[in-house]
């Protein structure tokens, strides 16, 4: 195998994980798989068809509660 870099802008980098991690991928693997759908679309004179071969991820929220007998706390925070 051969390796292939580029630099992207922040807003582009952001942009390009975030549809990673929805199809539950790494970022080299969706590189990988835009240049062979880009290869094929080529070769065939068609252009790319989105493809999303995994289910979204679902975002995560870290949150933190503690109880102390009588009083909620949420991220050090009282919770009524």
């Amino acid at each position: 195998m051969k390796t292939v870099s580029t630099k992207l802008d922040k807003q582009t980098y952001e942009q390009f994980q975030k549809i990673c991690n929805n199809d539950s991928q790494c970022m080299s693997e969706g590189l990988r798989e835009l240049i062979k759908t880009g290869i094929k679309s080529h070769e065939n004179g068609i252009e790319p068809v989105e493809s999303t071969g995994n289910p979204p991820r679902p975002e995560v929220k870290n949150v933190r509660i503690s109880y102390d007998s009588k009083t909620w706390y949420e991220n050090g925070k009282q919770v009524v």
